[in-house]
């Protein structure tokens, strides 16, 4: 049985209470993704798959060739305020960025979300990191049924369907 998009937000919510307490989106916009290996939250940029069980400590995630098995894979950033702007708190900022983050997958992977065998789930930055200026969520995905992924998501360029 597929999660209600509750339980997506609240199973999100434990990802970044529990796992990204302190760090900052700033490089998230950047294509490719680095070195395969341990690296941080901040390495990750469109392309980069993590792998099962990717939290090493509290802002280190293990990454890998997305031909290898791997549980996530980074299909982009969004933007959630304003530089000025307050934090919104927890709760409406992963709602916010699931909301913004779903108009991704089609342009990513050629297919729509609702329906599909994928799971959509954000990183959004920390009440600290929205304090150091940090306004980026990352939008990943992974498959629904929580099996790792043994290629990339990604729809190929000159392939979209008609």
């Amino acid at each position: 049985m597929r999660a209600s998009m509750s339980d997506r937000f609240e199973r999100a919510l434990i990802y970044v209470l529990a796992a990204f307490t302190s760090w900052s989106l700033g490089a998230c916009g950047s294509d490719g993704g680095g070195d395969d290996g341990p690296g941080t939250v901040t390495d990750l940029g469109v392309g980069s798959c993590v792998t099962t069980g990717a939290v090493v400590a509290l802002t280190e995630v293990e990454t890998s060739p997305c031909t290898a098995a791997h549980r996530w894979e980074v299909i982009g950033s969004v933007s959630m305020g304003a530089a000025d702007a307050a934090f919104p708190g927890r709760r409406a900022l992963l709602q916010d960025s699931y909301r913004a983050c779903v108009p991704l997958v089609e342009g990513y992977t050629g297919e729509v979300l609702w329906g599909s065998d994928l799971d959509l789930e954000t990183i959004t930055p920390s009440v600290r990191a929205w304090a150091e200026g940090s306004r980026d969520a990352l939008c990943l995905l992974g498959a629904a049924d929580g099996e790792p992924l043994t290629a990339s998501v990604r729809q190929p360029l000159g392939s979209a369907t008609p």
